[in-house]
């Protein structure tokens, strides 16, 4: 019998497969340094994340280690260009920036992942002690971040892509945000594409300010030299302090080509989507929650008449803001046709809304919205549909049928199919040809999963399905019986389970899952590609 020797490729993905698994111990992953030389560059290709124990090593002992033929650490950066900075603050607070800038080499990163943690904004004046031949106490304010910044992006010439992720917890500490800002603002670097920050009391004023500054920035470029592309800005749910968007001066950033919004506040949007009819390159608008205060029900809602005074309850309120967000919503697509590509709206979408969506003046081809209860047959365009939590058996039973004959929808992910609308989108599925993905958010009952794996069988275009098992039985009968249902569609060829149970003992070697091989398995989700 001949000896099959894998490709060279698939090797990597199996060591990499192996090196990320949680179950795997971190001395056993080393250990596949020592089958090959080859492998030796794979695995030294998955140290991809700085963490603080690795900071606590002495400079000159990295420098050695890095310099030992043996060490699996000593070309990360040649071959990832990307890297995670766990904890930078800790660089300052410990002093390990040198062996930070031993790690970074040759500086040939083009992108890099800086999360700051919750201690950084305290002034404290701890002192730690530097393993250096000659043993000194450099207080933490002696290497500020904004020195480090700096560094490290100057000394990688072919950065391309920065996210910034901090958790302050002293809003008023306007030194350290400007610090964040100051040195990508300043900085020479002429490759930088892609900034992205996560902070928590993000304020406002100054970031508003960078963006203005980063926008007139002459030797500063992005793709195309056409300035900021992309802004994404999230606010921590429950923190308070949420972002407004309505003092952010948008209408500056007239390059701009995707806005991305979540747990952000929207005081008027009449004025946000007037200001979005200036942004002529504008093609991807996301939000998928916002977060409505006190004062932005009493700016947007005028309750007094000339002659008496209507008290509206709070839900009454919160109702006629999102009345108002949903017909400016509308103003704003009529006013610029065929210029949203992506698009996910907060709040139910209506039949007026729809109609225009799915009209021929619209080319939105990426939608994930909650519909309010009536459904359209969408135009050509749409590739993409997200149905949201939220929307009624009737709104989906119309959807399938009426877009059954006429979708040219690729992938579709739903959140409500209850046993009565199994059999409509079944229909939908045999009918539609241009269907390769479907994402189920619910646990659906045996039955009706067997039900629509028929379908997809039919269909012979589905390629990737995400499904919800519950188990009931420490012997996995009900996804034993899925799995013997997808082998018999020949057109699935990658499966994620995710999978519920509530009972103790749970053997994942009790799972047969035939023509399926397990690549990778995160809290009971689990991939599995099938074996061709």
């Amino acid at each position: 019998m001949n000896n099959i020797i894998l490709p060279l490729y698939i090797q990597q993905k199996i060591i990499k497969y192996c090196f990320f698994d949680e179950i795997n111990q971190f001395k056993w992953k080393l250990t596949l340094c020592l089958i090959s030389k080859k492998h030796f560059e794979y695995v030294s290709n998955c140290f991809t994340k700085i963490n603080s124990s690795i900071l606590t090593i002495d400079p000159k002992i990295m420098i050695e280690k890095l310099n030992n033929p043996f060490c699996p650490l000593k070309y990360p950066l040649i071959l990832n260009k990307s890297f995670t900075i766990d904890n930078l603050y800790s660089f300052s607070r410990h002093h390990y920036f040198p062996t930070l800038l031993s790690i970074l080499g040759n500086g040939n990163l083009t992108s890099i992942n800086l999360s700051l943690d919750g201690n950084g904004s305290k002034t404290t004046t701890t002192t730690t002690t530097t393993t250096t031949t000659t043993s000194t106490t450099i207080p933490t304010s002696s290497i500020p971040i904004s020195t480090i910044l700096p560094k490290l992006i100057e000394s990688n010439k072919e950065l391309q892509n920065i996210k910034l992720k901090s958790i302050i917890s002293n809003s008023s500490n306007l030194n350290l945000q400007n610090n964040l800002y100051k040195p990508i603002l300043e900085t020479n670097n002429n490759s930088i594409k892609t900034i992205s920050f996560k902070m928590l009391d993000l304020n406002v004023c100054h970031f508003s300010k960078f963006l203005i500054d980063y926008q007139n920035k002459t030797n500063i470029h992005f793709s195309g030299n056409d300035g900021i592309e992309k802004l994404k800005l999230h606010s921590y749910q429950g923190f308070g302090n949420q972002i407004t968007i309505d003092t952010i001066q948008l209408n500056l950033l007239s390059n701009i080509r995707s806005l991305n919004f979540l747990n952000t506040i929207i005081e008027s949007p009449l004025k946000f989507f007037e200001t979005l009819s200036s942004l002529n390159n504008l093609k991807s608008l996301v939000i998928p929650f916002l977060t409505i205060s006190n004062c932005t029900i009493n700016k947007t809602t005028k309750i007094a008449t000339t002659t008496t005074t209507i008290i509206k309850s709070e839900s009454d309120l919160i109702q006629d803001y999102q009345i108002n967000f949903n017909k400016s919503l509308l103003n704003y697509l009529k006013r610029n046709p065929m210029k949203l590509e992506k698009l996910e709206t907060p709040y139910p979408l209506n039949i007026e809304i729809l109609n225009e969506i799915s009209s021929n003046n619209q080319m939105i081809t990426n939608l994930s919205f909650t519909p309010m209860n009536e459904m359209v047959s969408f135009n050509n365009y749409l590739k993409k549909l997200i149905l949201k939590f939220g929307y009624s058996n009737q709104s989906f039973q119309d959807f399938c049928q009426l877009n059954k004959n006429n979708s040219t929808i690729n992938f579709i992910e739903i959140n409500n199919c209850s046993i009565e609308l199994v059999p409509f989108f079944c229909d939908f599925i045999k009918n539609n040809k241009q269907l390769s993905t479907i994402q189920f958010n619910q646990s659906l009952h045996l039955q009706d999963y067997q039900q629509i794996l028929e379908s997809i069988n039919l269909n012979s275009t589905v390629e990737n399905i995400s499904i919800i098992v519950t188990e009931n039985s420490p012997k996995l009968d009900n996804t034993n019986a899925i799995f013997n249902c997808i082998s018999n569609c020949s057109s699935i060829s990658k499966l994620k389970l995710t999978l519920y149970f509530y009972f103790q003992g749970f053997k994942l070697s009790l799972i047969n899952s035939n023509d399926f091989n397990l690549i990778s398995i995160d809290d009971y989700k689990l991939l599995f590609l099938k074996n061709n």
